[in-house]
């Protein structure tokens, strides 16, 4: 048994604290010991492991990126997903729908809606160019066209922002593709918005939960948003545009950031008419 000699002083010292002073001082000698082992961790001291010292970093870089390395990282992995998707919207990769695999711009053949109807497509794009400027038109593989851009309700901060930056705001990057035989009455209507990033399975991954209003391109077989009813949808004289529908996707994202800071309900989202 090892025997510890204490000064008499030290003892009486001890005794005479009141238990607040001692837990006071209990307190930051454990803060001291937290702030010591952190740095170790960090790298920002020597590292004593048996008779092996290792210098300052050595073992902080093989454990933990920096956070500058850790957000680019991130973001090259939300750009590869982005492009994965976007590829996989445009017909540039091969789509399997069950165990039917349809090669790239199989639709291509499809006579599409503004080759018949010129001043349809011309009314799209002042509509947009109104509504959503930012947007960009393309044409993808299979003849469709298609809306690239990005949508920021400005409620939430988002899945990875820092909670110190009180700034921060979750930005949504969309692509919304035209049906071939737009403007149709279909349910979710023929301009079909999808989450390029963050895309739809990651926000069910990241949430644990699977949105109501979403239903799935029999093209793709990804998953877009409902964003509008078939008795919601217009069609003749006065037609439903692309920007109707953006808005539409737009009050989606409003509601389903509601949800994440708490003001609205999972379940009052979830309803037939909750958004």
């Amino acid at each position: 048994m090892l025997n510890l000699v204490i000064p008499k002083a030290v003892l009486e010292g001890a005794q005479q604290l009141p238990p607040e002073e001692m837990k006071k001082k209990m307190e930051e000698a454990a803060k001291k010991k937290r702030e010591e082992m952190a740095a170790l961790l960090r790298g920002q001291q020597p590292v004593n492991v048996g008779n092996i010292v290792t210098p300052p970093g050595k073992l902080a870089g093989a454990q933990q990126p920096s956070p500058e390395e850790m957000k680019k990282i991130m973001e090259e992995a939300a750009k590869k997903k982005r492009e994965e998707m976007a590829a996989l919207l445009r017909g540039q990769q091969p789509v399997n729908v069950g165990n039917i695999v349809t090669p790239p711009g199989k639709l291509a053949v499809v006579r599409q809606w503004y080759e018949k109807d010129p001043s349809l497509l011309a009314a799209e794009k002042a509509a947009m160019a109104k509504a959503f400027p930012n947007f960009k038109l393309e044409q993808i593989e299979d003849g469709r066209l298609a809306w690239t851009g990005t949508l920021t309700p400005g409620i939430w901060k988002g899945f990875w922002a820092d909670e110190n930056d009180l700034s921060a705001r979750q930005t949504w990057e969309v692509m919304a593709i035209y049906e071939n035989n737009h403007p149709n009455q279909m349910m979710g209507s023929s301009v079909k918005v999808f989450l390029l990033y963050p895309t739809i399975d990651i926000v069910i991954e990241q949430i644990g939960w699977r949105p109501h209003h979403l239903l799935v391109d029999n093209v793709s077989g990804q998953t877009y948003l409902c964003t509008a009813r078939a008795e919601d949808i217009k069609v003749g004289e006065t037609s439903t545009s692309a920007a109707s529908v953006l808005a539409w996707a737009m009050r989606w994202l409003v509601a389903f950031e509601l949800v994440m800071t708490g003001d609205l309900t999972k379940e009052e989202f979830n309803k037939p008419n909750g958004i």
